[in-house]
């Protein structure tokens, strides 16, 4: 069948729907009942979700709390500034992951993780480590600055 003959046949098929329907019940957009009834609203989230589906950050872009690294890289482009680096020189896979200027011009060394107790690297090679959440309960001594983004929105 050639597109136009597709399009007839299932023009005729959807008029041929709704006809048969007209007497159960009064349905204007034939379209529109068969998305009603096949694809139902989602139900909200429940009390039992975990916290990352109930906190969304649709206003910087992403929709949850971020999940991965590369969300966490996300979320620090886009607030960087907030943070106090006005501009990012780099940003790379080996450690640190991103070189920022700070507002004094100076070149800083960030590392971005999740939770900043997933930090395992020389605490030396990196300036601030900029987390979702800051889980640890103390810090070392020779840690770098750790950032909580979640303080920022």
């Amino acid at each position: 069948m050639t597109l136009g003959e597709k399009y007839q046949f299932l023009n005729q098929s959807l008029i041929k729907f709704k006809e048969s329907l007209a007497e159960t019940r009064e349905w204007n957009n034939v379209f529109m009942m068969f998305l009603y009834e096949m694809f139902p609203h989602p139900s909200p989230p429940s009390p039992e979700a975990p916290p990352s589906i109930l906190q969304p950050l649709s206003k910087l872009g992403l929709l949850f709390e971020p999940q991965t690294h590369e969300e966490m890289l996300f979320l620090f482009s886009k607030l960087h500034q907030k943070l106090g680096f006005p501009y990012i020189i780099k940003i790379q896979v080996a450690y640190p992951d991103v070189y920022v200027l700070d507002s004094d011009r100076t070149i800083k060394r960030v590392e971005i993780e999740i939770y900043a107790s997933q930090f395992d690297h020389d605490s030396k090679g990196c300036d601030f480590i900029v987390c979702w959440e800051n889980d640890l309960e103390s810090v070392p001594e020779d840690w770098p600055e750790i950032i909580q983004l979640k303080d920022y929105l």
